[in-house]
């Protein structure tokens, strides 16, 4: 059976996450503050910002990458008190290794495919915010989308979009603020690249499009950090110097030592930024889920008669979907799509509406009610499978583009 969502559920004296040595609910300031932060999200106000620490381990942190590249710069770089050190090592590494080889390596370690271990939090990622997202990440996991509708992606230069995107915070958009690794030139490494972007090393332009668009988010929209440090960097300078902000949540991994707890959260506080505890990364997911409006169980179809017999076909096509496609009397077409073949009349339709009904918790995804081939060409298919799935696409052009179309769309699909 599906995991319901535990949203509706507020008496946090009875409901909390499990993961990990403690409940989530338990850990010191966080019964409070998750319930604020559900409030807000019901009244479809929270936008989160996403950092590098949601791609790991798959891609790695921009300071991993940095000590990967040159340890010992990148020591160097660490132990300075300036704040934009990374850029100071990304300016060194620039210069070394020359712009176009850095770039190149950047492809081969963020350009990286999503891992069936990490489906299940960029899911509810996009279960829980369907609309407008925000990251630093360069990578191209939260826009490689198999969930549902493909995300917009808008990158920090184009000013128009930002402003667009942000007058209707319900279309699903991805605004990728320090550049995407499509757009290689794009990516802002350098201290230089930085300055162009939000002014002077010790301060920003709140004119420019990128502080503009940061300083609309922080004034207006209560954020969700997940995955960021929260260091001192570009984007906090912006949001500390702001008067007037929304308050805004942080999931944070909580320290072991109660004064730096502490230290921290007096830090964010600067910033109205509360920390939701964690003891472990796999508690984010439990997060999103708790965001996550409940999920429907799907409408089965009726056949409106008293099913009687066929119990040994019913029994051999549970057996193939367990094993998830052999050959016999059930053939495997893609994925898992399965076709009963036979001549008309002897009761096709009837049996898979049976079975759809008895094996219903094999079909997380939901059931399709029948449909008639000679209803559809292979392009009209591909986009009614498209809607009926959530995912609506245009036509495509010829039959070999639909069935790549109906491939993908039931690549990662069990319906």
């Amino acid at each position: 059976m599906k995991r319901k969502s535990l949203a509706p559920a507020l008496d946090w004296g009875i409901v909390f996450l499990y993961s990990g040595s403690m409940k989530i609910g338990e850990i010191k300031g966080n019964k409070e503050s998750l319930a604020r932060l559900v409030a807000l999200h019901r009244e479809g106000k929270v936008v989160p910002f996403i950092g590098a620490g949601f791609s790991k381990p798959v891609c790695p942190g921009w300071e991993g990458f940095m000590n990967d590249q040159d340890r010992a710069r990148y020591n160097e770089a660490k132990a300075s008190d300036a704040p934009n050190r990374l850029e100071i090592m990304a300016d060194l590494l620039v210069r070394c290794c020359e712009r176009g080889r850095f770039e190149t390596e950047l492809k081969t370690r963020f350009n990286q495919e999503l891992p069936d271990g990490m489906r299940k939090k960029f899911r509810l990622l996009h279960r829980a915010f369907p609309g407008l997202k925000v990251t630093t990440n360069f990578d191209r996991l939260i826009e490689k989308n198999p969930f549902g509708p493909s995300v917009e992606v808008i990158r920090h230069n184009r000013k128009e979009d930002l402003d667009r995107l942000f007058a209707d915070k319900t279309k699903n958009a991805l605004v990728k603020i320090h550049g995407c690794l499509e757009v290689p030139a794009s990516v802002i490494l350098t201290r230089d690249q930085y300055q162009e972007q939000y002014g002077s090393a010790d301060s920003f332009d709140k004119h420019r499009p990128l502080p503009g668009f940061l300083i609309d988010l922080f004034t207006h929209c209560p954020v969700l950090f997940v995955g960021c440090s929260l260091d001192t960097d570009r984007v906090l300078m912006v949001l500390n110097s702001l008067a007037h902000v929304q308050s805004h949540f942080a999931i944070m991994p909580v320290p072991s030592d109660p004064n730096k707890k502490l230290a921290t959260e007096r830090r964010l506080s600067h910033a109205r930024i509360t920390p939701i505890w964690i003891e472990d990364y796999s508690q984010i997911k439990d997060i999103l889920a708790l965001l996550s409006p409940a999920e429907q169980q799907p409408q089965l179809p009726t056949h409106n008669i008293t099913f009687v017999g066929r119990r040994e076909h019913l029994d051999n096509m549970e057996n193939l979907i367990e094993q998830k496609g052999q050959t016999g009397q059930v053939q495997v077409i893609t994925g898992r799509l399965f076709n009963l073949e036979g001549a008309g009349g002897i009761g096709k339709t009837t049996l898979a509406i049976e079975a759809a009904n008895r094996f219903q918790s094999h079909f997380p995804d939901g059931v399709i009610g029948p449909i008639r081939a000679d209803e559809h060409s292979p392009q009209s298919f591909a986009v009614y499978l498209s809607r009926l799935l959530d995912n609506p696409q245009p036509e495509p052009p010829d039959n070999e583009s639909a069935q790549q179309a109906i491939t993908h769309l039931l690549k990662h699909k069990q319906a």
